[in-house]
């Protein structure tokens, strides 16, 4: 497969997986948002991207805190959350990072 200029081919893929992901650069700003990530969180993909992913998923609740404790180097952190949709609608939600 080629990898269009704008890097289209990845989303793409990453549009039929199940899951919703939202990657985030070094500085913590959202660089891409599946499509089941948008569904679930009810937002648009051009409205998250360049902002600071604690911007885009504004967590309520969490267990335990994701901005402070992390895994170890190279190991992903797995969390629960509670977190409002744009529409006011509260969600449970799984997170790794």
């Amino acid at each position: 497969m080629e990898q269009n200029m704008d890097g289209s081919m990845h989303l793409d893929i990453l549009n039929h997986i199940p899951s919703a992901i939202i990657a985030a650069d070094a500085q913590d700003k959202v660089v891409l948002v599946n499509a089941h990530a948008c569904m679930l969180l009810g937002l648009e993909e051009k409205a998250a991207v360049g902002k600071a992913w604690k911007e885009v998923i504004r967590f309520d609740r969490t267990g335990p805190d994701p901005m402070h404790s992390r895994g170890n180097k190279g190991q992903l952190r797995n969390y629960w959350a509670e977190c409002t949709r744009s529409d006011g609608t509260r969600i449970n939600l799984s997170v790794s990072e």
